[in-house]
């Protein structure tokens, strides 16, 4: 941060108790089914298989490398994962407020308005859910947001180095991305404003900020060089074909998605703040020219991310995590003006307690109200039975958070579980390393399976006639295990 350290004392307090909170959360409550098959492709990576040309992996691959390098250097544990993107989650948090001390002018209210900034980031329960674990969002969060520091410093007249820093923007931006395709709308964006900004220098600093982006998807081109149909498939046509397979209403989902905010008043705060703030900026505030551009810039990346993910089917509600950092500046900014509305400039330490108090019983609530039915430490359970009664290198069909505990390998085609729902031709599905429902249900009859261990799905279970194909059967955690088969 360039904020002056000693004044800046107590932010670094408030995000280390933060980060402290953030990285206890992670290892404790925090879960999402999704994360199974990201840590399980990192496991599969580290294994010497190749996404796409070993495996399906419906994903970008930048963000499965960087975690099977993590696991390779310090153990092959969610724990690890979910440390590292709570400390993302924090680094995101701290270049939001950084931000926010830098561009107000009001001496007595840059650390309340900074301290405001980081509380809606890092306290926010769309964050803190899904910040903390085996997913990309932290990750390319914390790259999102760094290129956002980035592109608005190669412009500032101070700069040193102009295109170097905008070539770290492009390879943030492009990290971001190759993390996950949810960050796409901000590379081109950030481009587009360097380009206006950088007057006579804007054809260097573009071609500077593009030469950035293309590092990071070196991966994604060198598996694209060796199958390219495989390749495609997983990031292009899995997604624009395949991914609504069994979501029937995907655009009633994105309409009820769009609209949701309206009745959670965490997000009605933040917006309304960032309304609020938008407003002064706009109206009230007499900030230099360059400054409102900057938040102009963030505008642009609210209105084109919020765009972008209106397209995929079906969009969900923590996706628009990525638009969070840039509604608190607007907010925190909001806080000032109500301040500066009613006179109450003084005590401005007392708008971030309260904002964090709000804040914090948000997360409680929200937190009881979609409790998980699951832990790790739930299918850790899971994973000691099924490693109990399953005898070492035996053929297993378990959900992918169970191959990741026990550290087996699935059989080819089952190490992504919902590309089961898929129905391709033999000779594509065999390319794409996908096999069908009824081809799975055979591979069960025919006695493929040492041991059949699935969470959270009777439908499943009655489908594959597990309950008469095997003599043994167990329940844990709500997950049916089978095993001996008839």
């Amino acid at each position: 941060m360039h904020a002056d350290r000693g004044r800046a004392g107590p932010l670094w307090i408030a995000a280390g108790v933060l980060l402290a909170s953030a990285i206890g959360y992670s290892q404790t409550l925090a879960f999402a089914w999704d994360e199974g098959f990201h840590l399980l492709a990192a496991q599969i990576i580290l294994r010497g298989k190749r996404p796409y040309l070993d495996f399906l992996f419906p994903q970008t691959p930048l963000y499965t490398y960087f975690n099977a390098l993590a696991m390779k250097l310090f153990g092959e544990s969610w724990r690890v994962v979910h440390a590292i993107s709570a400390v993302a989650l924090i680094g995101a948090a701290m270049l939001t407020a950084d931000f926010v001390w830098k561009r107000l002018e009001d001496d007595s209210w840059k650390l309340a308005a900074a301290l405001c900034a980081l509380a809606l980031v890092a306290l926010n329960s769309t964050e803190l859910w899904y910040c903390t674990i085996g997913q990309p969002y932290a990750f390319s969060l914390l790259l999102v947001v760094a290129a956002f520091r980035l592109a608005v410093h190669t412009v500032e007249e101070r700069a040193a180095s102009p295109l170097l820093i905008s070539a770290a923007a492009g390879l943030c931006a492009g990290a971001a991305a190759d993390g996950t395709l949810l960050t796409a709308p901000f590379a081109p964006v950030l481009l587009i404003w360097i380009w206006i900004e950088s007057g006579a220098d804007r054809w260097k600093r573009s071609a500077a900020f593009l030469a950035g982006i293309a590092p990071p998807f070196l991966p994604l081109a060198w598996l694209f060089a060796h199958g390219p149909r495989q390749a495609i498939f997983a990031v292009i046509q899995y997604h624009a074909l395949f991914r609504q397979a069994d979501w029937p209403n995907a655009g009633k989902q994105n309409l009820d998605v769009a609209t949701s905010w309206m009745n959670n008043y965490e997000a009605v705060v933040l917006i309304g703040l960032a309304c609020l703030g938008l407003t002064y900026i706009v109206k009230r505030s007499n900030w230099a020219g360059g400054k409102k551009r900057e938040f102009h810039l963030c505008v642009w990346m609210i209105v084109a991310e919020s765009a972008y993910l209106c397209i995929p089917r079906p969009t969900f509600g923590r996706y628009y995590l990525f638009v969070i950092p840039f509604l608190a500046i607007f907010a925190s900014v909001g806080l000032y003006a109500i301040a500066s509305l009613i006179g109450s400039l003084r005590m401005p330490w007392r708008y971030p307690a309260i904002l964090a108090m709000v804040a914090t019983v948000a997360f409680v609530k929200y937190s009881v109200d979609d409790a998980n039915d699951y832990s790790w430490r739930d299918l850790e359970k899971v994973a000691r039975k099924v490693d109990a009664v399953t005898p070492a290198q035996a053929p297993l069909l378990a959900d992918e958070q169970v191959y990741f505990l026990t550290r087996r390998m699935p059989p080819p085609g089952n190490e992504y579980m919902d590309s089961h729902k898929l129905d391709l031709p033999d000779a594509k599905a065999a390319a794409m390393h996908v096999i069908s429902m009824p081809k799975l249900k055979q591979e069960v009859t025919e006695g493929r399976f040492a041991t059949v261990a699935i969470c959270n799905d009777k439908d499943k279970v009655d489908g594959l006639g597990l309950p008469g194909r095997y003599r043994q059967q167990a329940e844990e955690s709500d997950c049916s295990i089978f095993w001996d088969w008839k």
